[in-house]
């Protein structure tokens, strides 16, 4: 699939320039959603393909989590639904009758959008590059790169893993010499399964290493 990184990252950007949030890690995501008057509650979906659903309303509006669910995939899923509430105009995010029915480029949107919230891809590539020669260097297992940044970030393994395969071009120019600033953003993505297990990205890791 070809989405545009680049165009949804000005977006978020633009909006986040709006508000007078300090980018600190973990990012405060229930802040964010707090200033947009959004409610939040908690509710034991009985189905595991719900991860959190928002309901818009022209005078409130409101998103509801599976609390069955470990608080760093609430976290993601909020964020998730935090994208929809910002860029997309439906009224419901989540379809219970036909949840194949979601439309693939707003879902898109929504995860690229919840990484990007979470882990900048400013940020993320050097400490991505910097934790792999840190394992490396200490003989740590290779796996304790995900789980690192995954405990850093407050995410699950699997977004830590999307977020390098999505950003590989990206990791590579860096890796190259090219200034953050200056990296240009690519419009190829993987698909994001958050229930599959993470694979740990090794022909990258190789050549940071």
């Amino acid at each position: 699939m070809l989405y545009d990184k680049r165009a949804l990252y000005t977006k978020l950007e633009d909006k986040l320039s709006g508000s007078d949030l300090r980018y600190e890690f973990p990012l405060d995501v229930k802040a964010l959603v707090r200033k947009e008057a959004i409610e939040v509650q908690y509710y034991p979906f009985d189905s595991e393909a719900i991860g959190a659903v928002l309901v818009k309303g022209e005078q409130r509006s409101g998103i509801l989590v599976n609390s069955n669910k470990p608080a760093a995939e609430q976290r993601f899923d909020l964020a998730h639904e935090l994208i929809h509430f910002w860029f997309h105009p439906a009224k419901a995010s989540f379809s219970f009758q036909n949840p194949q029915s979601r439309d693939r480029e707003k879902e898109w949107q929504a995860n690229e959008g919840a990484a990007q919230l979470l882990l900048p891809y400013d940020d993320f590539i050097p400490r991505f590059i910097q934790t792999a020669r840190y394992v490396e260097e200490n003989h740590e297992t290779p796996e304790e790169i995900y789980s690192s940044l995954a405990r850093f970030y407050q995410v699950l393994p699997v977004v830590v893993d999307y977020r390098a395969r999505n950003l590989e071009s990206e990791i590579l120019q860096y890796l190259s010499g090219v200034p953050i600033e200056k990296v240009i953003l690519n419009h190829f993505s993987v698909r994001f399964d958050k229930n599959k297990p993470p694979r740990l990205f090794k022909s990258l890791i190789q050549k940071i290493c």
